[in-house]
């Protein structure tokens, strides 16, 4: 048990070690609502457009890593449910319906990724 602990730790240094950038990565401190607002409303470079967009891809990946672990809970409750036959909702719904909402979540960080990366490239 310690292990995987210990394993999950430093897969997580190194995760956050490998962004490096303003909006992401280890240094970067947390942007709130109104800042990312206001740095979308600003852009008009290629550059801040670039930024934005490597923050959303981020955060896609952030959700997706999130939604691989709750998918694998999901499975494994649902390979397990002693309760197949009680009234919904059942921790198998409560895990699907969180696997369904961080899929949504990192689709639309992609689409919002993808914006910005068009909006850089006519810029250039």
């Amino acid at each position: 048990m310690k292990k995987l602990l210990v394993r999950a730790a430093i897969a997580g240094s190194v995760i956050l070690a490998v962004g490096g950038g303003r909006l992401y990565g280890a240094d970067a401190k947390p942007v709130s609502r109104a800042e990312l607002h206001q740095m979308t409303r600003n852009a008009h470079t290629g550059d801040q457009y670039r930024e934005l967009a490597e923050y959303y891809r981020s955060k896609q990946s952030d959700y997706e890593q999130q939604a691989r672990v709750e998918r694998a809970q999901w499975l494994s409750l649902r390979l397990g449910a002693p309760w197949a036959m009680t009234k919904a909702p059942t921790p198998v719904d409560f895990a699907r319906n969180w696997y369904e909402i961080l899929n949504g979540r990192a689709e639309k960080m992609s689409a919002k990724a993808q914006y910005f990366e068009d909006l850089e490239d006519r810029a250039q």
